[in-house]
């Protein structure tokens, strides 16, 4: 395989539909946003890496983060820390809210740990 012949980021949807799709995300996939992105929402556009990194070459990396880099995006998450992020915002509410979903991925995002969601009003 090269990456030099085909895009190595698949094409941008909004942050809602990896959330929505969770278990379809290849686990070894990162996602990335644009380079400027400070802020999270459902609507961020989000670009999943189309390359399992780990069956790369080293020149292959090389190439790889040279076209992220020009690209202008930086890595967000992999599909396992979004998974967990959801996972852990279920078990604190069995349904969590989509804002409260947003809060929890931008947290760890920022933080890296687990946000502690208020309860929800009654």
């Amino acid at each position: 395989m090269t990456i030099l012949t085909q895009s190595p980021l698949q094409e941008a949807r909004p942050l809602s539909y990896f959330i929505g799709h969770l278990f379809e995300i290849p686990s070894w996939a990162w996602l990335y946003v644009a380079a400027d992105t400070s802020e999270i929402s459902l609507h961020t556009p989000c670009y999943a890496q189309a390359f399992d990194a780990r069956e790369m070459t080293d020149a292959e990396m090389d190439a790889f983060e040279d076209h992220v880099a020009g690209a202008g995006v930086k890595r967000f998450l992999n599909s396992d820390q979004l998974q967990e992020i959801v996972e852990n915002g279920r078990q604190q509410h069995p349904a969590p809210t989509p804002q409260q979903i947003i809060d929890a991925i931008a947290y760890y995002w920022t933080h890296d740990a687990f946000i502690e969601l208020p309860p929800n009003a009654a």
